[in-house]
């Protein structure tokens, strides 16, 4: 602040800038989000920049083999960073590099699985949502490998999925409606309302659920039912 102003401002928009990233009980995957230091890193550049020009001025003829030093580490720079683009062709093929860094990291291969399930590959979707509950399973994962076993045609096993995935995350009102669905085409149409109607208990602006209780209730017989579900999944879509 007594010697230069612009170094102490520069410092300043850095800390004031990053400290909302800043958790102090660490939560969700923010902390290994490096693009939200883009910003705060316009300070350090600033200061750098102040800095570099007061060293020159002092000594304006800089040995050499600094400036060769600094040449090969830019140019070292550039080569990492231009290997490091090869990683994000897509979702696969990064993915698959955090994978092979980190072999245990589940969300990685959760959303690899999300990936090949966004393509088709259900098999190899599989594979990875059945690794990422192996390390650490979450309501989410159980969830996408439910959709992907069915559609391979394993409802059983799908719906053991949404189960698990339940008994994780209980107000998870997208496991609650597929499996509702699936107990409904097994003819359990009371427990396929049991689910929907807990959808719509955890989130009751849930458009698909009403559709589906009401498609229910009228499979069961209860048209007064099923016209208040159905008008109220109406009004929700029309807003």
């Amino acid at each position: 602040w007594r010697n230069d102003k612009r170094i102490f401002a520069g410092l300043a928009f850095f800390m004031v800038t990053i400290l909302p990233l800043i958790q102090l009980i660490p939560f969700g995957k923010s902390l290994s989000s490096e693009r939200y230091t883009y910003l705060p890193y316009v300070g350090i550049f600033i200061v750098i920049g102040l800095l570099a020009k007061q060293i020159s001025m002092a000594k304006p003829k800089f040995p050499k083999w600094i400036i060769s030093l600094l040449g090969v580490w830019l140019i070292f720079l550039g080569i990492q960073s231009w290997n490091q683009t090869k990683s994000w062709k897509n979702s696969e093929t990064l993915w698959t590099q955090v994978i092979e860094t980190h072999p245990d990291a589940f969300y990685a291969y959760y959303s690899r699985g999300m990936y090949y399930t966004s393509i088709n590959k259900y098999d190899l979707a599989l594979e990875d949502f059945n690794e990422s509950i192996h390390y650490f399973p979450t309501g989410l994962a159980y969830y996408e490998r439910g959709l992907a076993n069915e559609k391979i045609g394993e409802l059983g096993q799908a719906k053991q999925d949404y189960l698990d995935a339940i008994n994780l995350d209980i107000d998870y009102p997208l496991a609650h409606l597929n499996l509702g669905v699936l107990l409904a085409k097994e003819g359990n149409l009371k427990k396929a309302i049991d689910q929907f109607e807990i959808a719509i208990e955890i989130d009751d602006t849930y458009t698909l659920a009403y559709f589906n209780c009401a498609t229910v209730y009228k499979m069961s017989g209860n048209s007064e039912k099923a016209l208040a579900y159905y008008s109220k999944a109406i009004q929700l879509d029309e807003k």
